[in-house]
């Protein structure tokens, strides 16, 4: 195989010398084309390497862009939540508001509702207090009138007994004083004027107990009750007016005492009026000066929820 090869390089050697100038211009060709290829190849590769490199590049802007895309997503999303909180702390601003202007008039409501039952309650109280007042001079006209007719009939039972007379129930129920005390019983415990008058039942039943006489059954009785009371009448005369005088004495007192005891209810139920209105008063200014910044409140919410209407209406375009 070597011999073969050499020995056709021999014959290529002997033919160029023979072909020279033909050989000569081939290798020239052969070394430009060897040239041009290398050139080609110098191109390709430069193309390539500047294909490589922008490519590179390319990633790396790309990367950039991705990146500050993201970023920029991100900031948009930050600027979207901001604005959408902030579109939602409007819209709880504006219901709020609202609110306050429906709380702000229910108690402005009250109050007026307040100012009227105060009112009321004053009026029904004076006119209460009146009725009471006049009453009050009523049940002191008949206490004081009820002490005239006790005094009138002490009058006429001591002229009955400076006179001598015996003294009956039929007798002092026929008095004009007593008749006139009896139009005041209802000034005086339950059966007083009944013990009153029994005080006299009790001399007027001796008396009878006088005219039974010795027909009685038991008669020898009668007659010793009949000897004591013709012994002792006039001492018993004058102890059943003392007992009369003391009872309408006792009448007197009850009459005072019970005079005292209106005076002082009338004098607490004044006192307890003029309580009660001083306090209505201190309550009514309070609510005056409360409707009075309440007003002012109201008015100001009036501004606020345009404003909050506004604000919410523009939150809403930012996002």
């Amino acid at each position: 195989m070597k011999y073969t090869v050499a020995f056709i390089l021999v014959l290529a050697v002997a033919n160029a010398e023979l072909l020279s100038p033909k050989f000569t211009q081939f290798m020239q060709l052969k070394e430009q084309a060897g040239n041009a290829v290398d050139a080609v190849m110098d191109v390709l590769n430069g193309l390539k390497q500047s294909a490589l490199d922008e490519r590179a590049a390319l990633d790396v802007s790309h990367d950039e862009a991705e990146a500050a895309f993201a970023q920029r997503i991100g900031d948009l999303t930050t600027i979207m939540n901001t604005n959408r909180g902030i579109y939602d702390a409007t819209i709880a601003n504006r219901e709020f508001v609202e609110q306050e202007i429906v709380n702000t008039q229910n108690y402005i409501d009250f109050i007026h509702n307040r100012f009227e039952q105060i009112a009321a309650l004053v009026a029904e109280l004076q006119d209460e207090r009146c009725d009471a007042s006049l009453i009050f001079v009523t049940r002191c006209r008949e206490h004081y009138e009820a002490l005239t007719a006790v005094e009138l009939l002490k009058q006429d039972l001591n002229d009955w007994e400076a006179a001598g007379m015996p003294v009956s129930l039929a007798q002092i129920k026929e008095m004009g004083s007593f008749n006139k005390l009896s139009a005041y019983t209802h000034l005086f415990k339950q059966q007083a004027l009944t013990s009153f008058l029994s005080l006299a039942e009790d001399r007027e039943s001796r008396a009878t107990a006088e005219e039974i006489g010795d027909d009685h059954v038991d008669n020898q009785r009668g007659a010793q009750v009949l000897e004591n009371q013709v012994s002792t009448r006039d001492n018993t005369e004058q102890t059943v007016i003392g007992k009369l005088m003391v009872r309408l004495d006792e009448f007197v007192v009850h009459l005072h005492a019970s005079m005292d005891d209106l005076i002082q209810a009338e004098i607490r139920a004044g006192r307890d009026t003029v309580s009660f209105i001083q306090e209505s008063e201190k309550e009514t200014h309070i609510l005056q000066v409360e409707l009075d910044r309440y007003t002012a409140y109201a008015a100001k919410l009036e501004n606020d929820i345009v404003l909050a209407h506004d604000m919410e209406a523009r939150a809403e375009r930012t996002w």
